[in-house]
């Protein structure tokens, strides 16, 4: 009988059959090498990950910006695996979906509030297999990151399995199809990996303000890295001074909604 994608969801690495490991193998080298070879892609730091000890797992998160991002991390990887959270419309066709699963990828389902994949993560962390995430929940073309939303599930997942999280930023693939570009780019691409950042560091800030803290760092040092600078790696905000941050995007929140004087337009459905 043909297995469900559930079983594949929730299968070790380490129990893969020698037709999966065929199929990775081939995605890897073929899919994986044609894309290093098309963007002359290149890797800095992946030893943060490889050289990790044996069992201990991390997530790696950063900017997401086109297609191909979780390709180049799980080859720049190799042959440390990694396995992605994908999108649940990924794997509404059945073969895409399926050789998906094969090779170690599973869905983030909107429905049922992300508590599948929390918990599938944190078993698959514990089970010492490193797990790669996009904060920002999809791919970005806005340059402007203070405009982005980043989302707090990786911090959370970090300290439920009490892990680190290595920042990547990704430069380069964000020209791939740019905005208002119809035809498809070949622009050299660069991934960064950063030091990481561990969850305990602020636990200080209590429940409420822990993972949109360790979130809002990780991302700062992904667009660092991404930019090819090397971020500073700033100790944890105090109680008083993280409050003072959150003062401060409130009254930018605030400001960005008030309609303008002059028009009394809002600026919504404006073209």
């Amino acid at each position: 009988m043909r297995k469900s994608l559930d079983y594949y969801f929730d299968q070790k690495l380490a129990d893969i059959t020698l037709g999966q490991k065929i199929i990775y193998w081939l995605a890897l080298h073929l899919g994986g090498g044609s894309l290093r070879i098309l963007y002359r892609v290149k890797f800095i730091n992946t030893e943060i990950v490889k050289n990790m000890p044996k069992g201990e797992a991390c997530i790696v998160a950063g900017n997401h910006s086109s297609y191909v991002d979780p390709c180049l991390v799980i080859r720049g990887l190799h042959p440390t695996r990694i396995r992605f959270i994908g999108k649940e419309s990924l794997f509404t066709h059945k073969v895409i979906g399926r050789f998906l699963a094969y090779i170690g990828i599973y869905p983030v389902y909107k429905k049922q509030g992300d508590r599948s994949v929390i918990k599938r993560s944190v078993r698959n962390l514990r089970n010492g297999e490193h797990i790669g995430i996009f904060p920002e929940g999809t791919r970005v073309k806005e340059r402007d990151k203070e405009k982005v939303e980043s989302y707090g599930g990786v911090a959370l997942i970090a300290k439920m399995a009490d892990v680190k999280i290595v920042p990547v930023g990704i430069q380069g693939a964000i020209d791939i199809s740019p905005d208002g570009s119809k035809r498809m780019h070949f622009p050299k691409i660069t991934l960064r990996f950063g030091e990481p950042v561990y969850w305990r560091d602020y636990e200080h800030l209590g429940k409420r303000d822990i993972f949109e803290a360790v979130t809002d760092e990780v991302m700062r040092r992904a667009w660092a890295l991404e930019a090819g600078e090397e971020p500073e790696i700033l100790p944890p905000p105090t109680v008083e001074e993280y409050e003072a941050i959150k003062a401060q995007r409130a009254a930018e929140r605030a400001s960005q909604e008030q309609p303008d004087e002059q028009t009394g337009d809002s600026g919504e459905g404006a073209l």
